[in-house]
């Protein structure tokens, strides 16, 4: 037997001694442990798309002489047309959706105003199938980020998976056990934008 087919049937055996349990087993949510999806957090390098409309389209022209897409700074500030700088850091879409709403409506009779961060994404790597960025437009649940790459490999760790977030300024970690009802209450049930999940796997295969 050659080296190829030597390495190819050690693949085929760590694939077979899979557990059942590992491979199909997820835990029942119960009401209690159902936890409310957070709102996005505006951040340094956030791609606001702010959009307006009301009845007077010569009112709305005056505010989008800069387009729709505004950059949040290193400081965490836009630069608004005819408003100027407006601090948006730290604050969630539907925080500064209402404060521009409030500010523009002395000038626009009948505004609807938009805010949404058109730049928001999430990583999963490793032991999946599709390892990518994925485009959000609000936070998603953990076990939706996973289908939407098609899913863990035969060869995934499902009870150790590693969620890299940041938070207050900061790099933290967490881990997730998929097979324990403890993912429903979890602060990573709920995946934020710039998360990075990684599954690492259950076996390593060592080649010499």
């Amino acid at each position: 037997m050659n080296r190829h087919l030597l390495i190819m049937t050690f693949i085929i055996c760590l694939t077979a001694c899979t557990t059942v349990k590992q491979m199909t087993l997820l835990p029942e949510p119960t009401t209690q442990d159902a936890i409310a999806r957070p709102a996005f957090i505006i951040d340094e390098g956030d791609l606001l798309d702010i959009t307006l409309s009301a009845p007077n389209n010569d009112a709305v022209a005056a505010f989008e002489t800069a387009g729709t897409n505004f950059l949040v700074d290193a400081d965490g500030y836009i630069l608004f047309p005819e408003i100027g700088k407006v601090a948006v850091m730290g604050k969630t879409e539907k925080e500064v959706e209402a404060w521009l709403s409030d500010t523009l409506s002395r000038y626009i009779d009948k505004l609807i105003l938009r805010v949404r961060i058109d730049n928001a994404h999430i990583t999963v790597i490793g032991e999946v199938n599709h390892q990518q960025s994925v485009k959000v437009a609000k936070a998603i649940p953990l076990l939706q980020a996973l289908g939407t790459v098609g899913g863990l490999t035969r060869n995934a760790r499902r009870d150790n998976i590693l969620i890299q977030r940041k938070e207050n300024g900061k790099i933290v970690h967490y881990r997730v056990n998929l097979l324990d009802n403890s993912l429903f209450s979890s602060p990573c049930y709920y995946l934020q934008k710039g998360d990075i999940l990684y599954v690492s796997p259950l076996h390593s295969l060592k080649i010499h």
